[in-house]
């Protein structure tokens, strides 16, 4: 805030100053609450859902169900090169 007295003039600056700035911050926020819309539809035609408790769980359901395939997949690889080395026989 400012305390020192200010002319009509610089008044009238400070107002339309304020007036850009609260526009600018209305806009912004319309830009947002569209964008928010827009990930909520997203969603919904996604997953079905746009709760966000909810999504999160399913995310970290895949998570996990893919670092269990991952684990899997990689324990697989190291049982078909243990076979193939018992095969081999050493190098």
């Amino acid at each position: 805030m400012n305390s020192e007295t200010q002319t009509i003039e610089q008044l009238k600056e400070r107002f339309e100053r304020l007036s850009k700035a609260k526009q600018n911050a209305e806009t912004e926020l319309r830009v947002a609450d569209e964008r928010l819309r827009a990930a909520k539809q997203a969603a919904m035609t996604a997953y079905q859902t746009d709760d966000l408790e909810k999504l999160k769980q399913m995310l970290e359901e895949w998570t996990a169900e893919n670092d269990r395939s991952r684990r899997e997949y990689q324990e697989s690889l190291d049982s078909i090169e243990a076979e193939l080395a018992k095969i081999k026989g050493p190098a």
